[in-house]
């Protein structure tokens, strides 16, 4: 079966999101295999994101050019890419296997918002701009479980996050006003977790807890919390873990030795090869100019770069006649006419677009709608569709 050599590329013995072993799903347009379970999470978060097909019944896929494109990615050169920036306080699948909303949650993170994303290299930016994107709650409303009071053991709490003699304290108050604490919380070597709302309270199905460390002050003491959203949940987990240093589980889908995949090479070779490239007897520039890259994909600075569409290749150059930052192939990709992740709303400007492939994603700004059209006509005109079948 062709599939098998699929299967065999590297990382693909395990679920590209979960550490769910010998995934038989797909997605067609990424270049990856995943499980049954996140197989249903990718058909929600659409088809413009990831088209999935199974890799054991749609057998007419796994031929010809499709099957050249799925052995040139693989989870593991994948991941390199898509959770190159995931924060090591991030709540993952395989933590909460029985959670879907979990599952849920990740893989919108991943993949609809582009939050792990690494930046594009040749791009010089500080890690600043994850900690922000990262950065979590600080504070808020919530219900805390009294251990004393049985009347109504539940009591609306703010919570507010803030060192005390260098260790991490999560202080508690009746109002958000009070400068006086109910409580506090020391957070050095305690674990955060979900509850699973089917076993919780009917009316606080949404819960947290906080199991302090034995040696602390609280002596194994655990707090619980409840909240009004998983997704509430979710966050205030996150957020605890990143103060006081918890690291998620996380399965070894990414432990594996690095070997570069066909399309990382790929890449490598055409950037060493641009101006050997332009030598090339009736090679032509079918479109080139000035434009704005965001350098950390999403949240960076914008730095000026020169552009251009060369044999089915989108390249970015420092600057005319310049260094090659990045060398995208067009065939299989996609434009956006919004560069992901940007408020569509009111932090849209007309000139800006995404160009996207399995392995590369790049914010621009060509400086106006006109000229984004240009590039967009440009761009589209030298993408090619990797053709399912022979």
């Amino acid at each position: 079966m062709s599939f098998d050599l699929i299967q065999k590329v590297t990382g693909n013995n395990v679920c590209v999101d979960c550490d769910n072993k010998n995934p038989d799903w797909a997605s067609i347009n990424l270049g990856v295999l995943m499980c049954l379970e996140c197989s249903g999470s990718h058909r929600h978060i659409g088809v413009h994101i990831s088209q999935v097909r199974s890799l054991k019944l749609d057998t007419e896929c796994w031929q010809g050019e499709m099957l050249d494109f799925m052995c040139s990615v693989g989870n593991a050169a994948f991941n390199r890419s898509w959770e190159k920036d995931c924060p090591p306080w991030i709540i993952h699948p395989e933590e909460y296997p029985y959670l879907p909303f979990v599952r849920e949650h990740y893989i919108n993170q991943k993949y609809t918002y582009r939050l792990f994303l690494r930046k594009e290299l040749g791009d010089q930016v500080s890690t600043s701009f994850t900690d922000d994107v990262h950065r979590g709650l600080e504070s808020g409303m919530v219900m805390k479980k009294s251990a004393e009071n049985f009347i109504s053991p539940w009591q609306q709490r703010y919570l507010k996050f803030h060192v005390k003699e260098g260790e991490p304290v999560l202080a508690y108050y009746k109002e958000a006003a009070l400068v006086s604490a109910k409580g506090e919380i020391t957070l050095k070597d305690s674990i955060a977790g979900l509850l699973d709302p089917s076993n919780a309270d009917k009316d606080h199905p949404h819960q947290f807890e906080i199991k302090t460390s034995s040696e602390s002050e609280h002596s194994g003491r655990v707090f619980l919390f409840s909240v009004g959203s998983n997704k509430e949940a979710m966050e205030w987990v996150q957020s605890i873990r990143r103060h006081s240093g918890q690291v998620s589980k996380r399965s070894g889908k990414n432990e594996a030795t690095p070997i570069m995949s066909g399309m990382e090479l790929e890449r490598l070779n055409l950037k060493r090869g641009l101006a050997q490239k332009l030598e090339e007897e009736g090679v032509e520039v079918a479109f080139e100019g000035g434009i704005l890259q965001r350098e950390a994909y999403s949240f960076g600075r914008w730095m000026q770069r020169f552009a251009m569409i060369v044999d089915g290749v989108f390249y970015i150059l420092m600057e005319q006649g310049g260094a090659v930052v990045s060398a995208l192939p067009l065939k299989g990709g996609n434009v956006d006419k919004y560069p992901v992740n940007v408020d569509r709303e009111d932090g849209i400007k007309a000139g800006q677009f995404g160009v996207l492939c399995a392995l590369a994603h790049l914010s621009l700004d060509a400086g106006s709608e006109a000229n984004k059209n240009a590039w967009l006509e440009a761009l589209k005109g030298s993408i090619q569709t990797i053709t399912i079948g022979r």
